[in-house]
């Protein structure tokens, strides 16, 4: 954390149809003013900056209940102001937190927030559920196609768990909602199975989209033939 007084404000960074984990490095596009206010803030006071989802991306203002009430404590690694007015910011995910309360009034989102700490108390059978979530993530991007197969050799060589788990969910193309609710879990197996869980339902998913698009195809061609 940032700040030993857990009572100070830090400023936020809402973000829309994104969830930051931690360990992770994300380049985001800034358009909001309140939202570049707040990472020149940053930038100028040092410190982190907490990465919080909207709940619906179209809000342009979002209020306290409008954001999620568990984030990830960034820290800026690079920022550049384009010519359209935007900025590119490239975030390091340090840790979760737990936002206490929101504060929406000023030139930026600001927030309380307390560190969240991992429970490993299912340790023993960690070890069985990561092998799994490593073979089924290991279909996913042979079946989906949309993540590079060097990412299989990069997850091989994880050693640390939590890092595990969000770096697979950081591939996956997830709702916002699940991706939230992984970010959510501090309990690493219930992390683990419920990874598993999305992971299985959307292989079940691109299963039957490549069967439907093998059967167009095959649809096509005849129709084709025939005339």
């Amino acid at each position: 954390m940032a700040d030993s007084n857990q009572n100070a404000m830090v400023p936020v960074l809402p973000l829309r149809d994104t969830v930051v984990f931690p360990k992770m490095i994300v380049p985001l596009f800034v358009g909001r003013e309140k939202s570049i206010k707040a990472l020149q803030t940053v930038q100028e006071i040092g410190g982190g900056i907490v990465l919080a989802c909207q709940k619906k991306a179209a809000l342009e203002d979002p209020k306290d209940t409008d954001l999620y009430h568990v984030g990830t404590m960034g820290n800026i690694l690079q920022m550049l102001r384009l010519p359209d007015g935007t900025v590119k910011v490239l975030i390091e995910g340090l840790d979760r937190v737990q936002i206490e309360t929101f504060d929406t009034k000023g030139d930026f989102i600001k927030a309380v927030v307390k560190p969240m700490s991992e429970d490993n108390s299912k340790a023993p059978e960690l070890e069985v559920l990561s092998r799994a979530v490593i073979s089924e993530f290991e279909d996913y991007v042979h079946t989906s196609k949309r993540v590079s197969p060097d990412v299989i050799g990069a997850v091989h060589q994880i050693e640390d768990m939590s890092k595990l788990v969000d770096t697979i969910a950081s591939h996956l193309t997830l709702k916002v909602e699940d991706k939230q609710s992984l970010l959510e879990a501090v309990n690493l197996s219930e992390r683990f199975e419920k990874l598993l869980e999305l992971m299985n339902a959307e292989l079940a998913m691109m299963e039957i989209e490549n069967k439907i698009k093998t059967r167009v195809k095959k649809q096509m061609e005849k129709s084709q033939k025939e005339y």
